[in-house]
């Protein structure tokens, strides 16, 4: 493989456009470039994407970790009664992979975690639980006073 072949390949698996590809590794007709190393190199790109792939149990348990996050230890009072959380503390502790994001503003920065009922129905409907779910619709009672035959009588 050559210098060239190699930045066409890296490039590809990291944005799955040949073409793009080509244009990256610097081959002049990139479109015509690219469909050709996608065929050379289809075996090292299936290897490649296999090695890399998610096995259902993997992204499952994932999913099911982003479910039962409890934030509770992390939560800490500040000054005038502001809430804050002690990122070191969870980052330190392995959990950091739940943070979606962090928005600083004016006030103070605000940490953004990914979507636990999200993932718990997710995960609901990857094992068919949300087809097996009881029915939520309201129950009718319908209350008699008195005996049935004075109830039959009022209705007739």
């Amino acid at each position: 493989m050559t210098a060239k072949e190699r930045v066409w390949l890296a490039e590809f698996l990291r944005c799955f456009d040949a073409t793009a590809a080509a244009r990256v590794a610097g081959y002049k007709s990139a479109r015509k470039q690219g469909w050709q190393k996608k065929q050379k190199f289809k075996e090292v790109i299936e290897d490649e994407l296999t090695t890399k792939a998610m096995a259902a149990d993997e992204a499952l348990a994932r999913l099911a970790d982003r479910a039962r996050l409890d934030i509770g230890p992390y939560v800490m009072m500040g000054e005038a009664g502001r809430v804050f959380i002690d990122l070191e503390r969870l980052i330190a502790d392995g959990l950091g992979h739940h943070i979606k994001g962090i928005i600083h503003t004016p006030h103070g920065d605000r940490v953004v975690f990914h979507d636990q009922q999200e993932a718990l129905l997710t995960v609901a409907r990857l094992l068919g639980l949300d087809k097996a779910a009881v029915s939520m619709e309201p129950l009718e009672i319908i209350v008699r006073r008195g005996s049935d035959e004075a109830n039959r009588d009022r209705n007739t």
